[in-house]
C-alpha cells in the first residue's frame, strides 16, 4: 500500500513539474500560482481571492469548501478553460475559456467508454468520479 501511495504521489509531482516547465517555456509561469496555506479556511479564502482577481490560469494547492453540504477537498489542479484548450492535447468542445475546472491527477489508467465520453462504472472509478464531483460542486458554490 505504501509503495502504491508513494508511486501515485511521485506521478502527481512529475505531472505538476511538467506543467510548470511547459508554462515556463511559454513564458507563462506568472499565470500559475501555488497556495501553500495549511489552514483550510484561509486556503479556501485565498483560492476564492485568486479566482476573483483573474490573474492566473492555473491554481495548485487550493482547498475548496462547500458550506452548503459541509464537504471539502483539495483538488490537484484548478484551471481555466483557456489553459485546458492551450495545453491539453485532446480538445473537448464544451470547455469554456473563462470557466474554472477541476483536474485530479491519477497514476492509474481510467477506462473510458462511449467513444471516450464517459468513465467506466468500475467501483474505483466511482470513487474518482465522486471525488471530482465533490470538488466541482464546492467550486461552483464558491463562484455563485
Amino acid at each position: 500500500f505504501d509503495y502504491i501511495m508513494e508511486s501515485g504521489n511521485n506521478f502527481e509531482k512529475k505531472i505538476l513539474d511538467e506543467i510548470k516547465q511547459l508554462m515556463k517555456e511559454n513564458k507563462e509561469e506568472n499565470k500559475l500560482i501555488k497556495i501553500n496555506e495549511p489552514n483550510i479556511n484561509l486556503n479556501n479564502n485565498l483560492t476564492i481571492q485568486t479566482i476573483l482577481k483573474n490573474k492566473h490560469n492555473i491554481i495548485l494547492g487550493s482547498i475548496l469548501l462547500n458550506k452548503k453540504n459541509n464537504t471539502w477537498g483539495k483538488p490537484d489542479i484548478l484551471t481555466k478553460g483557456s489553459w485546458i484548450k492551450k495545453y491539453i492535447k485532446d480538445q473537448i468542445d464544451i470547455v469554456e475559456d473563462n470557466k474554472w475546472y477541476v483536474i485530479d491527477v491519477k497514476s492509474s489508467t481510467i477506462n473510458l467508454i462511449n467513444g471516450g465520453e464517459e468513465i467506466s462504472s468500475k467501483l474505483l472509478y466511482s470513487v474518482y468520479k465522486s471525488q471530482v464531483y465533490i470538488y466541482t460542486q464546492a467550486l461552483n458554490n464558491l463562484l455563485e
